[in-house]
């Protein structure tokens, strides 16, 4: 189960508490949660959280074992000493900072800076080299670490964002007040290919047989969904012939 880009771990213990594992199975970070919930809420020190953590585990996950868990119990525990941390406030997106995006070339370009520069506001203007898969996620896109990091280099070299060989990239246009155009929430965050297309509007391409405009569902199509199967069908009769020219040689 993927952890929300956006959340209120209070809010979010809270649910956990009341109704068990979301999966109905034992969870490391919700078992976190649960225990800053013990903590904070509840007032329990760490001899009483390791004893209720415990009990709400084996009540929650009929899989329980506390001999193999004994050690995560621990390690709950003690990362439970962290306060609740909240990044669920709407995030809000400057006419500056859309101005910086729609100066990138290419829709590709643009689309995959816009999945960085929101994901990096709300790690105070990082973006940190495992969360990759956050971008295929919000993009509902199968772009490879390799293009990522492609592109970084040339957000780069636009003095776009500072790229290091380490493990974090920052954000050079990040603003923290301007002229608002839009807010992205917890909810919206998860579809940021639907919010990029609202604002930049659709990847959009020219068939090159019936020369009508349609949305580009991939980024080497060059034929509708109707020219594409009638070059198929034509590309198969093509193959029999010399199938049949091939056999008819012997």
């Amino acid at each position: 189960m993927y952890r929300p880009i956006m959340y209120n771990e209070e809010e979010d213990a809270k649910k956990i508490y009341e109704n068990g594992f979301r999966n109905k199975e034992y969870n490391f970070y919700e078992t976190v949660l649960v225990a800053k919930h013990f903590r904070y809420v509840m007032g329990y020190g760490d001899a009483k959280i390791k004893t209720v953590l415990k009990e709400f585990c084996i009540t929650n996950d009929k899989f329980w074992n506390d001999v193999l868990n004994l050690r995560n119990i621990k390690s709950a525990v003690s990362k439970s000493r962290k306060p609740f941390v909240n990044k669920s406030n709407p995030i809000p997106i400057y006419k500056d900072e859309i101005d910086a995006i729609t100066s990138v070339e290419g829709y590709k370009q643009k689309k995959v800076l816009f999945a960085i520069f929101v994901l990096a506001k709300i790690n105070n203007g990082y973006i940190y080299n495992n969360e990759w898969n956050k971008i295929r996620r919000v993009l509902h896109s199968k772009i490879t670490n390799k293009n990522i990091f492609e592109l970084i280099e040339y957000y780069a070299s636009r003095n776009l964002l500072y790229a290091t060989k380490n493990l974090y990239h920052k954000i050079l246009f990040i603003n923290l007040q301007g002229t608002l155009v839009f807010t992205v929430s917890s909810e919206s965050i998860n579809n940021l290919k639907k919010v990029f297309e609202d604002v930049f509007g659709k990847d959009l391409f020219v068939c090159v047989d019936c020369k009508k405009t349609y949305e580009r569902r991939s980024y080497n199509q060059k034929r509708c969904k109707e020219c594409s199967q009638i070059h198929k069908k034509e590309l198969w009769r093509l193959q029999k012939i010399r199938q049949r020219n091939k056999m008819s040689a012997y």
